[in-house]
């Protein structure tokens, strides 16, 4: 996968994308769609783009050919699909599916299939697809039994129920619209997503859609709620005698119940690190839950990046010059944004410890930003450090996903740190992305939006 801005430059893009191609991130930002599109196939993918951008259409459907960064051509399927706010194109999503390794065996094939089918057996969905005169091509889900293959080839409005809105709006995914709506089946009620099927020249072939039980949604949403007040009263249990120990061990180290002999100070010491570590362990893994559940709520204020870097280094350097290591705060021109000050703060301090932890003794780590070509700021930290392999970048922004533990650096931590960051950055409508090096070092950037909105 990846996504355009609406001049068709690469704004973002998955590992996997990046496998196919074998582009490094640094080198693939920024190019433009045809820059990855074999020369003879480039007029599709600008068609594409021009339908997308002048609203013709809102996803498009087809095969091309990219190019690798050696230049050899592979033959890939393409769904590419407008990203609209109130209206207005704001970029544009492409999944691509490599077609080098589909399976070339009807055997393979047959064991996909048999594979999807029981999986749509056990999900709470209806997954269906219609031709141009309604009737179902496609028709698989849990509750369907060994129906499907008697569905097929009737009306969809005849074999769900609520006839007159399936068929008009069915009708609708057929003059090009995507929509939602209401319909039932053998007495169910499902929240129908539905959008239209089109060739490569864009010729509407049918309606494909996919309907979820509404009294599951609601589950869903009353487990997301109980597990809200689960995590807040975690959150009191929790962190409360914790705080209480570091609030005692701090009153035992400055005297306040009597004097502290020398031989008492490197236990309380102790006490008083490993509560901290605990206490930070504790917040990450509320944070994840509260993350997990939705349930993490934003208070967005505006922010200039230089301060939000400042108040960041400060509370790092004290650490940073323990480690014997040079903190550097590099101050550009004013960025302006709106963003909750705590989260973008706690996401810069995550990034610049794990920085610290890993640049040995007289290294650098480096705290800039400049902005992107929305006009919000594009943070980065950066340090001289023992680099990651390219399997390690793969691993660092998963939960756990602690690296580098074969070699001679091997920091204290849970590996939540980074998965929680890039989950926040995306929460507040950012990215978090990271390049490394062996044994020069590594580079995070954290961009974020210059202003936020619901739809956003």
């Amino acid at each position: 996968m990846f996504r355009l801005d609406i001049e068709g430059r690469i704004v973002d893009a998955n590992r996997k994308l990046l496998d196919m191609l074998d582009f490094d991130w640094s080198d693939l930002k920024g190019k433009g769609f045809n820059d990855i599109t074999h020369p003879d196939d480039r007029w599709i993918a600008s068609e594409v783009l021009n339908d997308l951008r002048s609203g013709k259409v809102d996803n498009a459907a087809y095969e091309k050919r990219f190019l690798t960064r050696g230049g050899r051509a592979v033959w890939a399927a393409v769904t590419a699909s407008a990203i609209t706010v109130g209206g207005d194109l704001k970029g544009v999503v492409v999944m691509v599916t490599n077609l080098s390794v589909r399976p070339t065996t009807d055997g393979v094939a047959d064991k996909e299939r048999d594979l999807l089918k029981a999986m749509l057996s056990v999900t709470p969905i209806i997954v269906f697809a219609c031709d141009t005169d309604g009737l179902l091509i496609l028709c698989e889900g849990e509750g369907m039994g060994s129906g499907p293959l008697e569905l097929l080839g009737r009306p969809a409005w005849e074999v769900f129920e609520e006839t007159d809105v399936v068929r008009e709006h069915l009708q609708r995914g057929l003059a090009g619209e995507s929509g939602e709506f209401v319909m039932r089946y053998e007495g169910v009620e499902l929240s129908c997503h539905y959008r239209p099927i089109q060739s490569v020249e864009g010729v509407f072939l049918g309606v494909t859609g996919v309907a979820q039980d509404v009294s599951a949604l609601t589950k869903v949403t009353d487990e997301n709620s109980q597990m809200s007040a689960s995590i807040s009263t975690l959150s009191h249990e929790l962190r409360n005698p914790i705080n209480v120990i570091l609030g005692f061990t701090e009153l035992l180290v400055n005297g306040s119940y009597g004097p502290v002999t020398e031989r008492q100070k490197p236990p309380l010491a102790r006490i008083s690190l490993g509560g901290r570590r605990l206490l930070s362990l504790v917040n990450d893994v509320l944070d994840l839950a509260k993350v997990k559940a939705g349930r993490m709520q934003l208070n967005e204020v505006d922010l200039e990046a230089g301060a939000v870097i400042h108040e960041a280094t400060s509370e790092m350097s004290l650490s940073a010059e323990t480690r014997g290591i040079h903190l550097a705060e590099v101050v550009g021109p004013p960025v302006n944004f709106r963003a909750d000050a705590r989260r973008v703060h706690q996401v810069l301090v995550n990034l610049l410890s794990n920085a610290i932890k890993f640049t040995a003794k007289g290294g650098t780590v480096q705290l800039a930003f400049d902005s992107d070509a929305s006009g919000g700021p594009r943070i980065t930290v950066s340090d001289t450090g023992c680099g990651l392999t390219h399997d390690e970048l793969g691993q660092i922004f998963e939960e756990y996903g602690q690296v580098a533990a074969h070699r001679d650096v091997n920091p204290d931590g849970t590996g939540l740190g980074l998965p929680i960051s890039r989950k926040l950055a995306t929460l507040m409508g950012g990215t978090l992305t990271a390049e490394s090096t062996i044994g020069v070092g590594s580079v995070f950037s954290l961009t974020l939006p210059a202003t936020r909105t619901e739809a956003a």
